[in-house]
């Protein structure tokens, strides 16, 4: 083959094969891509309110929890995820994407929803 993959002698599947960073970066998004939904939803009603939401984001929760702590091995051969074999990094992937999301109600209150009422 010619271009990039020629100069640096990798071919196309080992420059597409999934890695466990990528692995872990698609499972952050995942939770990121969430997170809005709560934020700025607090300024309307309260996201408790609201039972279909709460299920709904209940459920994409659970299942990237599963995907990041037990996912199957057909589901990570469809997907070509490259999970960490240490069950305290899949962990802490958790606890990072749960400190964001405190991170992110936090900001929306002080900056977004407080100074909007003075």
């Amino acid at each position: 083959s010619s271009g990039i993959n020629a100069e640096y002698g990798t071919s196309f599947e080992e420059l597409t094969e999934g890695s466990m960073e990528s692995t872990y970066i698609f499972f952050l998004i995942i939770f990121q891509l969430t997170f809005p939904a709560i934020v700025y939803t607090m300024e309307t009603e309260p996201v408790y309110k609201n039972t279909f939401m709460l299920i709904l984001l209940a459920v994409l929760y659970v299942i990237n929890a599963y995907l990041d702590l037990f996912s199957a091995s057909w589901i990570n051969d469809i997907f070509e995820f490259d999970v960490s074999p240490s069950i305290w990094f899949r962990v802490q992937i958790l606890l990072f994407a749960l400190a964001n999301l405190i991170v992110n109600i936090l900001v929306e209150l002080v900056f977004i929803f407080y100074r909007s009422r003075r």
